[in-house]
């Protein structure tokens, strides 16, 4: 249940409020305090008169239970507590306000996604700048040793594999950069491709884990995508599978690929699966990430923006004792 804070002085004039209220208001403190907490806030009324000034007047707590917000929550209830606050010479010079919302409206909802979204966007720009120095390093590195081992066939194939990609991350970058993933372009990919080139990486770290790990493909079908964006989507969901894993102490993974049909529309699945305790609803809507805390929730809710961007969806099915699959939904391109 979301919970707000907000203090007023004798003159009902804003001196505090939360970072959720901030944050929900688009308002920061600087911005809004000394103003009449209705400027901001819908008044709160009791008996048709200003509940915080009765309160202020009287010296009691007041508690208002499933309070209505018309327009403040568009018609969502909330449970107010109005505290007077004193002084040490016992002098009330103020309120104290906590909102317990019962229901939360769609527009709160969307403006708190939206708040996720920007710590996100914060995030991905710094990451981006930063990975960069390190990223020609491991290029230069990877070239030393493929010259060095040029007549050792793995170790040429992963180091030329490995310098691919730094090149194609750098340039994705650059890109990232300056345009957004809306403006990102789209061109027909093979995704069996795609997860062979997975395969071939993570079956190397999954030994050292003790993962058994499997991959199947079926008759795949190209998808327009882009395939820089589409390769990470499906890498955070093994990597977020690998781990789970990994933390039960080993097990098994699985990668499946094939077509299915939906209510009449032809889609292209990946269902990923893998022992383990599973991972939350909230690392997929992004509800648990929170800035600051290694990015929980991060990988996942990216790869439900990216699959959602190409006109597919994410599903997650969890079953206690058995494990997690995420099953990624792409269409299929029609001619």
């Amino acid at each position: 249940m979301p919970r707000y804070f907000f203090t007023v002085d004798k003159d009902l004039k804003l001196t505090s409020l939360d970072k959720d209220l901030q944050a929900l208001k688009g308002k920061s403190l600087s911005e809004v305090k000394g103003l009449s907490y209705d400027e901001l806030l819908p008044k709160i009324y009791f008996n048709n008169a200003d509940a915080i000034l009765q309160a202020l007047r009287n010296g009691n707590k007041m508690e208002l239970d499933r309070y209505r917000f018309d327009c403040f929550y568009a018609g969502s209830h909330a449970d107010i507590v109005i505290e007077p606050v004193k002084d040490k010479a016992g002098q009330i010079y103020g309120a104290k306000v906590a909102m317990d919302l019962r229901a939360v409206c769609p527009l709160v909802e969307s403006l708190q996604q939206s708040q996720r979204l920007i710590d996100i966007g914060k995030i991905a720009t710094t990451l981006a700048h930063g990975v960069r120095n390190p990223l020609n390093a491991i290029k230069g590195a990877a070239s030393y040793l493929g010259t060095k081992y040029a007549e050792d066939p793995t170790v040429s194939e992963f180091t030329t594999i490995i310098e691919e990609e730094i090149t194609r991350l750098d340039d994705f970058i650059v890109t990232f950069l300056s345009t957004s993933i809306s403006d990102s372009e789209l061109c027909e990919t093979d995704l069996v491709g795609i997860l062979k080139k997975m395969e071939a990486f993570i079956s190397l770290n999954a030994q050292s884990v003790r993962i058994s790990t499997s991959f199947e493909y079926g008759e795949i079908p190209p998808v327009m995508a882009n395939p820089f964006l589409l390769e990470q989507a499906i890498q955070n969901v093994l990597n977020s599978a690998m781990q789970e894993v990994e933390a039960s102490g080993g097990g098994d993974l699985s990668v499946k690929a094939r077509t299915e049909q939906r209510l009449g529309i032809d889609f292209v699945l990946v269902a990923v699966s893998n022992t383990g305790p599973g991972i939350s609803k909230g690392n997929v809507d992004g509800s648990s990430y929170q800035a600051g805390e290694k990015g929980k929730g991060f990988g996942l809710f990216l790869t439900r923006e990216i699959i959602q961007y190409h006109g597919g969806h994410l599903e997650v099915k969890r079953e206690k004792g058995v494990g997690t699959t995420v099953s990624l939904y792409l269409p299929v391109n029609r001619p």
